[in-house]
């Protein structure tokens, strides 16, 4: 089902699909960012955004092609104001992080055509989890987790606002779902820590006002206290997983496991209309519980998110300075993630890419799920959240309008080239007066 940001996108574009007049297109897309930040803390953002819808559309050239790119432009500002404008509880944009989402859009005229793009996949980064200081034991441990967690969260949320999807969101990837973890860690998590006693211990070795919680883990770690927070970290953990428990059936006894208070308050907490994730059980616990020490390290994340966008965009979306690809390279890069890091993250690596790459397709995640099973049952248990995305009811219509949309964008960027070729040579031939040069005779 989808969620009420993306219904509300959808309606909002099946608006403006009827319009076509760039004038009115302009004025619609002001009249729906005044309705989104109506809030007095949303000015900021409202003044920057309607500053640069005027400014695209004060640049924009005449004609259908412009319209049609005046119609996507109009969508992906919507779409960035669904997903950044400030929910009440969280925590504002900073004007700088406002002009960091807006730094992707181009004016019409300099949108690049399919292949001929100038520069990198333009990605919207969010910021990674800034330093805090606690002189509080309690308040500092449960900041340092945010911040631990925090570090692969933040990976794993950057998005393109230029890609739509008619897929839901996957709950890793939603900025949404990074705060509703961190309010069910603070609330659910650290108060196991602090019952245990080698974290009660540590509390008392340091003076709190003079660490940050990002040098907290250095010092844990240097000091020899690492494994007794890991050891408590699980078992909280561990608490929240579902319980076995013996029941009568005609067979006789048999165990089974069932969800514990624990358990339903938890789903209760990460619930949201903003993502889509599967029923929390063991598996999530895991991934979960896995953010303390992750399978891999930041690093090694960023240096493999850079080699599949590098491919992508030599493969299925050509930079013209760079290298062609051969055809499956992407496929190939995607499946080498498995071995330095555990399934669970490579395959949320495919569904960051897709997330990413307006050219790679949900058929193409299909094809990619295959080679990890030979049927469904064996890819549900090698690839369960790619296996859990691709059985979601939307993924067969989502699959058509990806085809659709590529299909749609292709033949606008052959009608735009073909458009910008033919006033070249009439501006040529305006510049020779009509002078054109003979061919020599065979």
């Amino acid at each position: 089902m989808a969620s009420a940001a993306e219904q509300l996108i959808g309606h909002i574009g099946s608006r403006l699909g009827a319009i076509a007049e760039p004038a009115a297109l302009a004025a619609f897309t002001e009249q729906m960012v005044g309705e989104l930040l109506q809030r007095k803390e949303d000015r900021t953002l409202r003044d920057k955004t309607i500053a640069k819808v005027r400014s695209f559309f004060e640049a924009l050239p005449t004609g259908l092609i412009a319209t049609l790119e005046a119609r996507d432009f109009a969508i992906e500002v919507i779409s960035i104001i669904v997903q950044i404008r400030h929910q009440r509880g969280e925590p504002q944009l900073t004007p700088a992080e406002i002009d960091s989402v807006y730094a992707s859009f181009q004016p019409a005229e300099e949108g690049p055509a399919h292949g001929q793009a100038t520069e990198p996949t333009r990605i919207v980064l969010p910021p990674q989890p800034e330093p805090e200081i606690h002189a509080d034991f309690d308040k500092a441990l449960a900041a340092a987790l945010r911040y631990k967690v925090g570090q692969t969260l933040s990976f794993f949320q950057r998005w393109n606002p230029r890609v739509f999807r008619k897929m839901p969101q996957p709950f890793l990837l939603a900025i949404p779902f990074g705060a509703a973890l961190e309010r069910a860690i603070t609330e659910m998590i650290v108060p196991v820590l602090l019952q245990s006693r080698t974290v009660r211990h540590v509390g008392t070795l340091y003076r709190w006002d003079e660490m940050d919680n990002g040098k907290f883990w250095e010092v844990m770690a240097k000091d020899g206290h690492l494994d007794g927070i890991k050891k408590a970290w699980h078992a909280a953990w561990d608490d929240i997983r579902p319980q076995k428990i013996e029941k009568k059936t005609p067979d006789g006894p048999k165990k089974v496991l069932r969800a514990g208070p624990q358990l339903v308050k938890f789903r209760q907490m990460l619930a949201s209309d903003k993502y889509s994730m599967p029923e929390i059980r063991g598996n999530e616990i895991d991934l979960f519980a896995s953010f303390i020490e992750p399978d891999c390290s930041r690093e090694d994340l960023e240096n493999a998110w850079t080699r599949l966008r590098q491919l992508y965009e030599q493969e299925l979306d050509r930079r013209f300075y760079q290298d062609k690809a051969r055809t499956g390279a992407l496929r190939d890069s995607l499946l080498d993630c498995f071995e330095p890091f555990t399934p669970r993250y490579a395959e949320l690596l495919a569904l960051l890419c897709y997330r990413n790459f307006p050219y790679l397709t949900l058929n193409f995640l299909i094809a990619f799920s295959q080679n990890h099973g030979f049927d469904e049952a064996a890819r549900k248990k090698r690839i369960p959240y790619l296996s859990w995305f691709l059985s979601l009811p939307e993924a067969e219509a989502a699959a058509l309008a990806d085809e659709e949309w590529i299909a749609a964008a292709k033949e606008r960027d052959e009608t735009r080239q073909r458009t910008a070729e033919e006033q070249a040579e009439k501006e040529r031939s305006a510049l020779m007066g009509g002078v054109v040069w003979s061919k020599p005779r065979s």
